[in-house]
């Protein structure tokens, strides 16, 4: 498979193609480019994010839209199949910010936003989940991607305002009715108006899944 392959391959820096003196370099750009990032990852992008989708704690890792190279790390993520770039980043992420004290393992759950079956199986794969995946490999949260389920397929929402995507997000997810996991902190790959987001820490808080926050690897 493509991803394999990439992961199997020679490290070079994804921005400039200098290759990487360090193979365990993360995430995959030299010093130059990765200092160029437009990092989100401070106050700034918590405040940003729990603006768009009214989370109680939200946490983002980069602005999308003002870097070439992290636009094509998210599509690679995202239609290219590549689970290992998916779950590094993860990792990235929730190193970065560190686990908040409040979040405890015995209680609280991680949930990737889930795709429609349909989506799935064209796709093959969910990249929240392997996002996911990866922050629970650095916070030790359970991973539960069963708790959520998207009710029906459409087309995307990316190109719809604020209000329409808010307005047609509200019935998408479901949730699962169940006892042992008390708290929820639902991971997707970008945020862009935040209407998706909200619409699943609804749809936990229906079935008694209390909404501790949320956090994407972008912001759109």
């Amino acid at each position: 498979m493509r991803w394999i392959a990439k992961t199997l391959a020679p490290r070079h820096c994804a921005g400039c193609g200098h290759w990487l003196v360090d193979s365990t370099d993360w995430p995959g750009a030299c010093d130059v480019c990765s200092a160029a990032w437009p990092d989100l990852r401070g106050v700034e992008g918590s405040v940003l994010f729990r603006e768009r989708c009214a989370a109680p704690f939200g946490v983002t890792g980069f602005r999308l839209r003002s870097d070439p190279y992290l636009r094509a790390q998210i599509h690679e993520m995202k239609y290219g199949g590549n689970r290992f770039l998916a779950a590094r980043w993860g990792q990235w992420l929730g190193e970065s910010h560190g686990r908040p004290d409040f979040l405890k393992a015995t209680e609280t759950a991680l949930v990737p936003v889930p795709l429609h079956w349909k989506k799935r199986l064209r796709r093959g794969y969910n990249q929240a989940f392997w996002i996911a995946w990866g922050v629970s490999l650095a916070w030790g949260l359970p991973l539960r991607p069963d708790l959520l389920k998207r009710a029906y397929h459409e087309s995307s929402l990316t190109r719809l305002s604020r209000t329409a995507r808010s307005n047609r997000s509200r019935a998408l997810y479901t949730s699962k009715l169940q006892n042992e996991v008390k708290a929820a902190v639902v991971v997707d790959d970008v945020l862009t108006t935040g209407s998706t987001m909200l619409a699943c820490g609804v749809a936990l808080e229906r079935n008694g899944i209390r909404w501790d926050g949320a956090m994407t690897l972008a912001l759109a």
